[in-house]
């Protein structure tokens, strides 16, 4: 045999098995495109909730039948999903959490901008404050579902109407302050239940590229603030505290999220009205708590994109909202309707007045120093507020220079 015929030979069956492989290949590609995907959502949802979850689904499958979709609960889901998401094994294509997740997962590697795999119209109808608090660096990282925030909370037995700004917040503190009853109540050694006086006071926890404002003039303005309600409010208050004497019909007022109103409406004691939280007379500023969101992420090591994708701008459908409202919860989609709500309706307008929580992983490294800041101005009968804050804004940029 010539090396003519040998290498026509060679070349037909070169030809044959490229065809072959090609047809393997292509076979391989339809079945994978044609077989069922399963898109695992983590989350730390009560039974309840996940349940509604899931029924609301079913419109979703109904209409995606290749697209399943299994949510599973998990107890300290941020632990778990950092010990998963650094491994990139058993990580789930979904995850339901807050906000502030978004910078710290996202510098982890363990979620990605969800902006490629949705179409963006579809969060033409959120509250846009629950957007931005989903952006870092320019990118959406999440899609947003439910909200809660701070607001000015009232017993209507014991209070007509809401103060309009903090002199006359603080003039109702000390008329209604008799005996072991109350005016306004407020849980100021912690946090969170300051940013609404930082904000109001055009202060800054964090800024956008990570550094703390703690020691500023505006966030003294709002911790005189707090030491001037000092007067009026019990010894050692906290949390417990605070909403204790509510409950008991005790407190004309307090500062609350939206997760409190469940248990204000069926308490006995309590005709609950809820307002805006007041302007700052010095500012003229309305208190700005911040927004905190739930949203719906998509995990760098998600096995089925444009399935994921599907299942994340169904999160942002009027049905999922409904199935959150159903369970007691605050949601984005303006398409629910609200009017018939009182309460939500004026928790939707104090949303629209929130600073959404800071997402940078930064923001992780403030609690705590401004924490201990605001405990030493509660507890301190004359505190050097300027020394404390200095004091925090120094401990705050060495937590932070420390997790670099």
């Amino acid at each position: 045999m010539n090396s003519k015929k040998i290498f026509s030979i060679m070349l037909t069956m070169t030809l044959g098995i490229s065809m072959l492989s090609g047809c393997g290949s292509k076979q391989k590609d339809d079945a994978k495109n044609n077989k069922e995907a399963e898109i695992v959502i983590w989350h730390q949802y009560e039974p309840g909730v996940e349940e509604n979850l899931k029924k609301s689904f079913d419109n979703f499958t109904k209409e995606n039948k290749n697209i399943k979709v299994k949510f599973i609960k998990q107890n300290e889901l941020s632990n778990k999903i950092t010990l998963s998401g650094q491994s990139q094994k058993d990580v789930p294509d979904i995850i339901l959490g807050p906000n502030d997740w978004a910078g710290r997962f996202s510098v982890m590697g363990i979620v990605e901008p969800v902006s490629g795999h949705i179409d963006s119209k579809i969060l033409d109808n959120h509250i846009k404050p629950t957007i931005e608090a989903l952006t870092y660096k320019d990118e959406l990282y999440g899609v947003p579902m439910t909200y809660e925030c701070l607001t000015f909370m009232y017993n209507k037995k014991l209070l007509d109407k809401a103060p309009q700004n903090t002199d006359e917040l603080l003039a109702m503190m000390k008329e209604k302050k008799q005996g072991d009853k109350w005016g306004f109540l407020d849980n100021i050694g912690d946090a969170y239940h300051a940013m609404p006086w930082i904000y109001g006071n055009k202060g800054f926890a964090i800024d956008k590229d990570g550094k703390p404002g703690l020691n500023s003039a505006e966030v003294e303005a709002a911790l005189n603030f707090i030491k001037e309600m000092k007067p009026y409010l019990p010894k050692n208050i906290d949390y417990n505290v605070m909403d204790g004497l509510f409950k008991e019909g005790k407190a004309a007022a307090v500062m609350n999220g939206s997760w409190a109103i469940k248990d204000y409406k069926a308490n006995k004691n309590i005709e609950l009205g809820v307002e805006l939280l007041p302007v700052i007379s010095s500012t003229g500023k309305k208190a700005q708590p911040f927004l905190g969101v739930q949203a719906a992420y998509i995990t760098k090591g998600c096995k089925n994109k444009e399935a994921a994708g599907k299942v994340l701008e169904y999160f942002a459908s009027e049905d999922i909202a409904k199935a959150f409202a159903d369970a007691g919860y605050l949601v984005a989609n303006k398409k629910v309707d609200l009017s018939n709500d009182p309460i939500a309706k004026k928790l939707s307008e104090q949303a629209d007045l929130c600073t959404p929580m800071p997402c940078v992983p930064e923001m992780s490294n403030v609690w705590e120093p401004l924490a201990n800041a605001l405990k030493e101005v509660a507890t301190k009968d004359n505190p050097d507020i300027k020394a404390i804050l200095e004091k925090a804004q120094k401990d705050a940029e060495e937590k932070i220079k420390a997790a670099k």
